[in-house]
């Protein structure tokens, strides 16, 4: 049987300092999964030593580099609804960052992210992760 299903944007906060750590609150809904990008300068050392949601330990999902911005995007699965957790993005050295910070919601919507999260906190590294990108707030994809 093949269908589609819907994820839905629930909610999304965004955060810009110069510091070793940085934070904002954000409220999602049950069963949600949180994903937070990060954007920092790079230098020698600049990398994200952990990100967490409402202070549980989010996993990384991949990281990038082009010698001059480093990108990083981390998953957590958060199955309680929050009016307002701390979303908080901790660095191992003091430098200019900025992350964003997205929950989603929706049928299967965790299930690859999940896996791959899994297996980046089994191995320390995670291969890709392929999505299609929607128009507005909604992503359509089909399962068998």
């Amino acid at each position: 049987m093949v269908g589609t299903w819907q994820i839905s944007n629930d909610n999304k906060a965004v955060a810009t300092g110069s510091a070793s750590s940085i934070s904002v609150s954000m409220s999602h809904a049950a069963n949600a999964l949180v994903v937070v990008a990060s954007s920092i300068r790079f230098s020698v050392g600049s990398t994200i030593s952990s990100v967490s949601v409402g202070g549980a330990a989010a996993a990384i999902l991949t990281a990038l580099s082009n010698g001059t911005i480093r990108g990083e995007a981390w998953v957590i699965f958060r199955p309680s609804a929050s009016t307002g957790e701390t979303v908080q993005v901790n660095l191992a050295t003091t430098n200019k960052q900025t992350f964003v910070a997205a929950s989603f919601t929706g049928d299967k919507n965790v299930t690859p992210f999940i896996v791959q999260a899994q297996a980046a906190t089994a191995t320390g590294t995670a291969s890709a992760v392929s999505t299609t990108k929607g128009g507005g707030a909604k992503t359509s994809a089909s399962y068998k």
